[in-house]
C-alpha cells in the first residue's frame, strides 16, 4: 500500500508540475496575443492612412491606367494587322504547296534564329517576292527563299549580325 501512496503522490506532484508550466505558457500565450493585438491595431491604422492616399490619388491613377490601356490595345492591333498583311503577302507569293514547304521550313528554322514561325514565314516572302518579278515560279521562289533564310542563318555568326538582316530582302540589311 505504501507503494501506491508513493505512486500516488509522484503523479501529483507531475500534474501539478505541468499545471504550473501550462499556467506559465498560457501567460506568455496571452502576452503575445495582446503585444500582436497592438501590431496589428498599428497596420490598420498605416494602412487606413496609405487607403486614404491612395483613394485621392485613384482618379489620377485610373486616367494613367486607362490612357496605358488604349495605347497597348493600339499597338495590339498594328501588330495584328501588320501580322496579317505579312499573312497575305506569304499567301500571295507562294502557292498552296510551295507555301505549306516554307512553313514546315519556318517552323524547323524559326526557334534557332530566336523569331516566330511567322517572323521566319515573313522573310521568306519578303525574298520571295524579289524572286517572283523576275519570272520564277512559287516552287522556286519558296526554294531560293528557304535557302538564302538558311544561308543567313550560317553566316550572321561569323558577321556579328542578326539573320533578319543578312536576309532581309527590303534593301536595309547588308553581309
Amino acid at each position: 500500500m505504501s507503494e501506491d501512496l508513493i505512486e500516488k503522490v509522484r503523479y501529483e506532484a507531475d500534474i501539478t508540475d505541468i499545471q504550473a508550466k501550462l499556467r506559465t505558457l498560457a501567460d506568455k500565450q496571452d502576452g503575445l496575443v495582446k503585444e500582436t493585438d497592438g501590431h496589428v491595431g498599428k497596420m490598420r491604422k498605416s494602412w487606413g492612412g496609405l487607403k486614404s492616399t491612395l483613394s485621392g490619388a485613384g482618379g489620377w491613377f485610373a486616367g494613367i491606367a486607362g490612357g496605358m490601356s488604349l495605347v497597348a490595345l493600339k499597338n495590339l492591333a498594328d501588330q495584328g494587322n501588320k501580322l496579317d498583311a505579312l499573312d497575305k503577302k506569304a499567301q500571295t507569293v507562294f502557292s498552296g504547296s510551295s507555301l505549306s514547304g516554307v512553313q514546315k521550313w519556318a517552323s524547323g528554322v524559326a526557334g534557332s534564329f530566336g523569331i516566330t514561325t511567322s517572323e521566319a514565314v515573313a522573310m521568306a516572302a519578303g525574298m520571295g517576292d524579289l524572286f517572283k518579278p523576275m519570272g520564277f515560279t512559287s516552287d522556286q521562289a519558296a526554294a531560293m527563299s528557304t535557302q538564302l533564310g538558311d544561308l543567313s542563318g550560317a553566316l550572321s555568326p561569323h558577321h556579328g549580325r542578326e539573320h533578319c538582316d543578312l536576309a532581309r530582302a527590303d534593301g536595309q540589311g547588308s553581309g
